[in-house]
């Protein structure tokens, strides 16, 4: 699964906030073979898709061929699958970023860009520091001109 995050990261991030359909051929009655996988990114199907994947994957169902080839997606259908020549189904699909490949994503980013430049954080004063101003009108409020612990008996 690492390595379809991997390979898949800059498709990733393309969909990343975009409309994105994926359309399968599917061809056969008993086990089916799926290929011709066409990426549409943005608002919709133009003539020619944004990417093209010319697989030729056997399969019982395209949910298996969905999660093995890409376990980061979330997808519906868009539209009913529809035939063509009598031998070839088309399955058109909506495809979203799980909220792991959004985390992925935002991992990925973290460690290109590297550590940010924070400063590092104070720590915080205990509740009964005084500073050496008040410690001095401490001593001074009691008559004392000086830290008694300074005092050499």
């Amino acid at each position: 699964m690492r390595s379809a995050f991997a390979l898949d990261l800059v498709l990733m991030e393309q969909i990343q906030d975009q409309t994105t359909f994926f359309v399968w051929d599917e061809w056969g009655d008993t086990t089916a073979f799926f290929g011709n996988l066409r990426i549409y990114i943005g608002e919709g199907q133009e003539a020619e898709p944004d990417v093209q994947i010319d697989y030729r994957l056997r399969a019982h169902n395209l949910h298996d061929v969905m999660v093995r080839l890409f376990p980061w997606a979330i997808y519906s259908y868009a539209e009913p699958i529809s035939e063509y020549s009598g031998e070839v189904a088309v399955h058109i699909l909506e495809v979203e970023l799980r909220p792991e490949a959004r985390a992925y994503l935002e991992a990925e980013n973290f460690l290109v860009a590297g550590y940010p430049e924070d400063e590092a954080p104070s720590a915080p004063e205990p509740q009964d520091f005084i500073t050496e101003e008040e410690e001095s009108e401490f001593w001074r409020s009691r008559g004392t001109p000086h830290d008694p612990r300074d005092r050499q008996d």
